[in-house]
C-alpha cells in the first residue's frame, strides 16, 4: 500500500525552494519509509497525461504544470497498490 504526502508550492506547504508551477509529491509505504521509483503521473480529467517524474531515494517527485490543472496525482509503484488523490492546481505565473 502506498501513502502519498503531497504539497502545492503555490499554497507555500512543504514547498521550500520550488518554482510557480511545480507540484512536489513525496510518495511513503504504510510504515513511512521512502519509497523510490515510484512513477508518478498528473491526470487531467480527460485522461491526458500533463506531467510525469519518478521518486528519488527520498521518494520525492516533483513534476511541472505550466497551467492551472484539475485532475489527479496517480502513484505507481512495483509490488504496491496504485494510489491516487484528486487536486486543483492553481498555476500563479
Amino acid at each position: 500500500m502506498l501513502s502519498m504526502a503531497w504539497a502545492i508550492s503555490a499554497a507555500g506547504a512543504d514547498a521550500q525552494s520550488l518554482n510557480t508551477g511545480q507540484v512536489y509529491v513525496k510518495v511513503l509505504d504504510e510504515h513511512g519509509n521512502a519509497v523510490q521509483n515510484a512513477t508518478v503521473q498528473a491526470i487531467t480529467n480527460t485522461s491526458q497525461i500533463a506531467a510525469s517524474a519518478l521518486t528519488d531515494k527520498n521518494g520525492v517527485a516533483i513534476l511541472t504544470l505550466s497551467t492551472n490543472f484539475t485532475g489527479i496525482i496517480k502513484v505507481t509503484a512495483d509490488n504496491y497498490k496504485t494510489a491516487q488523490v484528486n487536486i486543483t492546481f492553481h498555476n500563479n505565473k
